[in-house]
């Protein structure tokens, strides 16, 4: 009885075996289907929304070589400069102040 049972079993497992077998081995493969669409000259636009931090690549440290309060502004925020450029008018009453403070004591003593 038990024999009958291993039997029915075995044929059952080699079944299952070729099933499996036939359907990998034979199988027909699955057809790739591609989204073409011809080629055109057209505008890409494309919108980020997007929320964090900007900042520059690098950054220049600009510095005078007098100081005072700004008379006039040349340039705007964000704009390109070359070297030599104007950018920006010290107002030079208070150099003129100090020159003259510190020229005071010295005519003093060539009198």
């Amino acid at each position: 009885m038990k024999k009958k049972y291993l039997i029915v079993a075995a044929i059952l497992i080699g079944l299952a075996g070729l099933f499996l077998a036939y359907h990998t081995l034979f199988a027909p493969a699955e057809k790739v289907s591609y989204l073409t669409q011809p080629a055109a000259i057209g505008t890409i636009e494309q919108t980020v929304n997007a929320t964090g931090e900007i900042s520059a690549a690098y950054q220049v440290d600009v510095g005078a070589q007098v100081s005072g309060q700004i008379k006039r502004l040349h340039v705007r925020v964000g704009q390109e400069v070359k070297e030599g450029d104007l950018v920006a008018e010290i107002d030079s009453m208070t150099q003129q102040g100090q020159t003259g403070y510190l020229q005071g004591p010295t005519r003093l003593a060539a009198n």
